[in-house]
């Protein structure tokens, strides 16, 4: 599998799966209600919520997946003779 594949194999999915995260965590959370630590309101738009939190979400599971396919990369290697 070229480097390319395994790149969308790992951020195709991560996109799908930050989309529905953020749709369980702002049907929880009212965007206009975030604050800094405890301390003041996030004085940001809705929409400026929502992607900050959609790319960070979307890196975590990136990253989650770059590390599992890392890790079975290494143990396929390993075994090979």
């Amino acid at each position: 599998m070229s480097f390319g594949h395994r790149v969308v194999a790992i951020v195709w999915p991560a996109f799908l799966s930050a989309a529905a995260l953020e749709g369980l965590v702002f049907t929880v959370i009212e965007p206009s209600s975030l604050r800094w630590f405890g301390g003041p309101a996030i004085d940001w738009s809705p929409i400026s919520i929502y992607s900050v939190t959609f790319l960070i979400l979307w890196g975590c599971v990136a990253a989650a997946g770059a590390m599992t396919t890392l890790l079975l990369r290494e143990e396929v290697e390993t075994r090979s003779p």
